[in-house]
């Protein structure tokens, strides 16, 4: 647990600092899940890369994606402009509403078949957002 709330704490330095690193072209030198922390607080979340989403989940959710998956993930961010959390809950009452309103690209189903969601360990991501 602590190397979770030393790595919540690192990444809220880095995105205090992401302006400042941004303007001097050095937010790729921060590691993938920070540059995805930075990402997902900042509301961008439709910019990150399968390479940060790999980093954030294993990161804050202990969960291992394939580059398939990770890549669909980002793919269907960027697709339907989801950049911030709350684009993400409306998405999701959207399909509570009607599920037949949300398309999914082809193939993405048969990418996640077989994931298991009972092994995501939320508690850093949770930690993270101060859930």
């Amino acid at each position: 647990m602590k190397m979770k709330s030393f790595t919540c704490k690192v990444l809220l330095l880095c995105v205090a600092s992401l302006p400042i690193l941004g303007a001097a072209g050095c937010t790729s030198l921060l590691p993938p899940e920070l540059r995805a922390g930075a990402k997902i607080l900042g509301g961008s979340m439709d910019t990150l890369t399968g390479v940060e989403i790999q980093a954030a989940a294993l990161s804050f959710g202990g969960v291992v994606l394939t580059d398939a998956q990770a890549d669909a993930i980002a793919k269907f961010l960027k697709d339907n402009n989801l950049a911030t959390l709350d684009d993400i809950q409306a998405l999701m009452d959207q399909w509570e509403q009607d599920p037949s309103s949300i398309q999914l690209p082809d193939g993405f189903e048969q990418l996640f078949e077989d994931f298991d969601t009972s092994t995501i360990d939320t508690g850093a991501f949770e930690d993270l957002l101060g859930l």
